[in-house]
């Protein structure tokens, strides 16, 4: 089950690089073709600032998630790299179980956003906004398996010294 489980997150990994890139390409390219047509021909167009609005979520979800594999996440670690190797190791666990917890309520409570939001639609688009809360879901599923992974790896012995 580990094996599947880690190339289950090598194969996320890659999606989501280059999802990042391609969200992060989108958004530039929404955004200049908004400013072009507002103030070179004067003529905005209609729906491109809820499109990059979309987009925009969608990246910080997917950054977050990415930034919990690279464990990158912004921590305070001035008391924490002062302690033994064995309390930072237990209170990275603790931390690890905690976000799990979390993380569990935000898809659950997530899942229901998205049926509650699915009729309702975003001005000028053909979207629900049912397309923003899904970010939610798809964003805490990948921490969520991130999260478990690394708390696996703990288990096994595999994880890194810095906890």
């Amino acid at each position: 089950m580990y094996s599947l489980l880690t190339r289950a997150a090598s194969w996320v990994d890659r999606c989501l690089r280059w999802y990042i890139l391609v969200l992060i390409a989108l958004l530039v390219v929404l955004t200049f073709s908004q400013v072009v047509a507002r103030y070179v021909f004067r003529a905005p167009f209609t729906s491109t600032e809820e499109y990059a609005r979309l987009v925009l979520v969608w990246l910080t979800f997917m950054g977050a998630a990415m930034a919990v594999r690279l464990n990158r996440l912004v921590r305070i670690e001035v008391i924490e790299e002062h302690l033994p190797y064995s309390v930072r190791l237990f209170l990275s666990t603790f931390f690890d179980f905690v976000l799990i917890g979390l993380l569990s309520v935000i898809i659950v409570k997530g899942c229901k956003a998205v049926t509650v939001t699915d009729s309702q639609v975003v001005a000028g688009t053909p979207l629900s906004y049912s397309a923003y809360t899904l970010s939610i879901v798809v964003g805490a599923s990948i921490m969520f398996l991130y999260i478990f992974l690394r708390v696996l790896e703990r288990f096994r012995g595999q994880g890194s010294r810095r906890g």
